[in-house]
Parts: C-alpha cells; structure tokens; sequence
C-alpha cells in the first residue's frame, strides 16, 4: 500500500463505502446505513463507521496476505454502531 496519511486513507475508505452504495454488488453497506440512520444515526456518520469497518479490513489484508474476508466484514457491520474494538 503506498503512504498514504491516515485522514487521506480514511477519505479513501469514505469514498469506497459511498460508491458502494451505488451498486448492487454489495447490498449490505446500504441496508445498515439504513439501519444506522433507522437507530438515530446520522448517515455521514454511519458511512464512517463502514469505512472504518474497510480500513480495518485492509490492514488485515496487507499484514495477512489474505483476500477480503466477507463473513468477519458482515459480522462487524451487524455490530454497528460498536466498533470491533471497542
């Protein structure tokens, strides 16, 4: 991955959620923005929290070597608003 500043890789992150929502390959993103947006969140705010959820999901690729892992990525996001850390 190149360098890239934190802020500018979780812009990137924001970016990918948000075109996300524009396909049907990937009808989970949109379902828990609203289901974020149903529980009082605000959508910018729920894009982030998904966009983090890919950020973590990319670190895991680079360090593991491994491909995108769907299951634990569809675990998180039912978690939401939670983080996995927290």
């Amino acid at each position: 991955m190149p360098d890239l500043d934190v802020n500018s890789f979780l812009e990137s992150m924001v970016k990918f959620v948000e075109d996300k929502c524009l396909t049907d390959e990937t009808p989970e993103i949109p379902a828990t923005i609203a289901r974020l947006e149903n529980e009082g969140c605000q959508r910018e705010e729920a894009i982030r929290l998904i966009a983090n959820l890919c950020a973590i999901e990319m670190l895991f690729m680079q360090k593991d070597g491994q491909p995108f892992n769907d299951e634990r990525f569809q675990l998180h996001l039912n978690k939401l608003p939670q983080m996995p850390w927290g």
